[in-house]
């Protein structure tokens, strides 16, 4: 048969066609996708950057977070190019906001990693749950 290593055991293997249809539609809908996902990234850290005494427009903030997101090219360097990034970004936002906003060094520091760090915290949270709701599972069978 057919090796599907995403799918479970016993489930239908979807068809060409189907795949070729999945394939376009992700080709069309990813730039409007990418889109979102700047408007929305740029619109939490806007509001950290209000918090902590930006007072200019979200134009600033976006071109920040846009051109921070260049980098992420190096995200195809295995192992160590997610790690660049990250540490990097963080680096361009506190310099970006600092300069977009005409905030000091410690606001931008702070508007900059709270967001990464709630991630984080959720990221931990949901992670854990999903392990002791399996481990549960396995307990009562």
């Amino acid at each position: 048969g057919i090796a599907a290593p995403n799918l479970p055991v016993g489930a239908a293997v979807p068809t060409k066609g189907v795949m070729a249809v999945t394939y376009i539609m992700l080709m069309v809908l990813a730039p409007a996708m990418v889109t979102a996902g700047l408007f929305l990234g740029a619109g939490v850290y806007h509001l950290m950057v209000l918090l902590f005494g930006g007072r200019h427009g979200f134009e600033g903030t976006f071109r920040v977070i846009s051109y921070t997101n260049a980098i992420s090219i190096f995200n195809l360097i295995p192992i160590l190019g997610p790690i660049f990034v990250t540490v990097y970004s963080v680096a361009l936002f506190i310099v970006g906001f600092k300069s977009a906003h005409k905030i000091s060094t410690a606001r931008a520091v702070l508007a900059a990693i709270i967001p990464i760090l709630l991630l984080f915290i959720i990221g931990f949270f949901a992670a854990y749950s999903m392990t002791t709701q399996t481990t549960l599972q396995c307990i009562i069978k």
